[in-house]
């Protein structure tokens, strides 16, 4: 199967249909051209997949945006802010579909997992927006809610003081 992928990216590299970035340390990044992502979007779309896919993305995100969290404030927090900040439309697009798709629980997750991050950068608005509009889509008591309440409280806090 691995193999099959990196074939499959390589054919598509060779016929333009992608492009090849450096990321993070030399990390490489596959990034699809516009035509060919709203090509692959309307694919997926007809295929009857479509949430499935969106699920496993953002649950993918959320899993990267907590290790994020938890390595801001280490020895690597230069290097997962950066990764952060080239992820940031993804995380965007993960926390959209979490609000549409009534995923309440798994986007005050990937809120919670990302105020540091917001913070760190400035985006306190956008912050404090993913956070309340997570909150007010799931009111029934939990921990994560508990949690999505503490961080919209510490950026709201953050907010006035800057």
């Amino acid at each position: 199967m691995f193999v099959d992928v990196l074939e499959g990216l390589s054919s598509l590299l060779d016929k333009s249909l992608l492009r090849q970035e450096e990321g993070i340390e030399g990390e490489r990044r596959f990034v699809m051209l516009e035509t060919i992502r709203d090509y692959a979007r309307e694919r997926m779309e007809l295929s009857g997949e479509a949430e499935e896919i969106r699920k496993l993305h953002a649950v993918y995100f959320l899993a990267l945006a907590e290790q994020g969290a938890s390595e801001q404030q280490g020895p690597e927090e230069a290097a997962w802010l950066e990764r952060l900040d080239l992820e940031h439309d993804n995380m965007r697009a993960a926390l959209s579909w979490t609000l549409q798709s009534e995923e309440a629980e798994l986007g005050m997750r990937l809120a919670g997992a990302l105020w540091q991050f917001w913070d760190m950068r400035g985006y306190y608005g956008e912050g404090r927006r993913w956070l309340e509009e997570a909150l007010a889509k799931d009111g029934r008591a939990s921990a994560v809610r508990a949690k999505a309440l503490e961080d919209t409280a510490e950026n709201a806090t953050r907010c006035n003081i800057r």
